[in-house]
């Protein structure tokens, strides 16, 4: 089971995530896919690990960058009532790295959640993060947050 293990401020936890357009993947069997043209940095997000959301979100920035299609609205109920929202359909993955054999030599392997994310677009401008990551994200693994300051995250 990958495992994430980072550092937290003590108030906020925050992870990079790749997001991949739900019809971008292409299965080449054995676990390995294709997901298009371009560098996973391309689909690389800060995101902000909400255990309060039900839900995934991304920012409108981060679905124009992707390229990604509404769905359709979903409501939000917030403090001024009820507002609608851009859905998509997403999928969620971790990057996870380790030593190589040599002495500046790191490996790196994008682990792709296989459930696909309904999402919404949430106002994130000035947020500092492209994604909340919610509960059904984080449902499909264990989260543990130290009081050092650690956390670490496996699925």
């Amino acid at each position: 089971m990958p495992c994430l293990w980072l550092n937290h401020n003590k108030s906020q936890i925050f992870i990079n995530v790749a997001i991949f357009d739900a019809n971008g993947l292409v299965d080449l069997g054995g676990g390995e896919v294709d997901f298009g043209a371009g560098n996973i940095n391309d689909h690389m997000f800060k995101a902000l690990v909400d255990t309060g959301a039900q839900r995934t979100m991304i920012s409108k920035a981060a679905a124009q960058k992707l390229k990604l299609r509404p769905i359709g609205k979903f409501p939000v109920l917030g403090v001024g009532g009820v507002s609608y929202h851009n859905n998509y359909l997403f999928n969620v993955g971790f990057v996870v790295g380790s030593k190589g054999s040599g002495e500046n030599e790191y490996k790196f392997e994008a682990h792709i959640l296989q459930d696909l994310i309904q999402g919404g677009e949430l106002d994130l401008e000035n947020a500092g993060f492209d994604v909340l990551l919610g509960m059904d994200v984080l449902a499909t693994g264990s989260l543990a947050v130290e009081g050092v300051g650690t956390f670490s995250f496996s699925f």
